[in-house]
């Protein structure tokens, strides 16, 4: 049985490489996000939290603060933040997150509509149903042209239209 040590190692390892060469900085900067994530679902939220810190001044380094980037580590931070319970603190830093990838890649950019979702997810959980349905509502049509019908995200957003009395 896989463990995930095996994979935990491979993130560990530093990118070798010159500090001016600009796609070896990228994958550093996306190796902290890929660390953030593995602590955050290992539940070492404190340790998630700041690789994902680590990968916001590495991008603020290297990107204007609306590059797509770091709407990729707002969002990171709000999972992480909403994980360990702080539901309050993790809303603003997801709409945070949405606004970014909007502006940077667009609405219907993949990574955009997952944001709203885990943003609408948050909402519900806050009990915030209005606000919930009308990010689900603004979704729900990108979701056919932008995933495949067995995606899981889709039968997410199903889901919690369902609970939110949306459908």
């Amino acid at each position: 049985m896989n463990d995930g040590s095996g994979t935990a190692q491979l993130l560990s390892q530093d990118i070798e490489g010159g500090p001016d060469a600009l796609d070896l900085n990228i994958e550093r900067g996306r190796r902290l996000v890929h660390l953030a994530e593995w602590m955050r679902r290992s539940g070492r939220f404190d340790e998630a939290m700041t690789y994902a810190d680590q990968a916001a001044t590495h991008f603020a380094a290297m990107y204007p603060a609306e590059h797509a980037r770091h709407g990729a580590v707002a969002c990171m931070r709000a999972l992480i933040l909403r994980d360990q319970g702080h539901l309050k603190e993790a809303e603003p830093e997801m709409r945070r997150a949405v606004g970014i990838l909007d502006a940077g890649i667009g609405k219907t950019a993949n990574a955009t509509i997952e944001a709203e979702f885990q943003l609408a997810q948050l909402l519900a959980a806050l009990r915030q149903e209005a606000e919930a349905r009308t990010v689900i509502a603004r979704i729900v049509p990108l979701l056919e042209t932008r995933f495949v019908e067995t995606a899981l995200l889709r039968a997410q957003v199903m889901e919690l239209q369902q609970t939110l009395g949306a459908g």
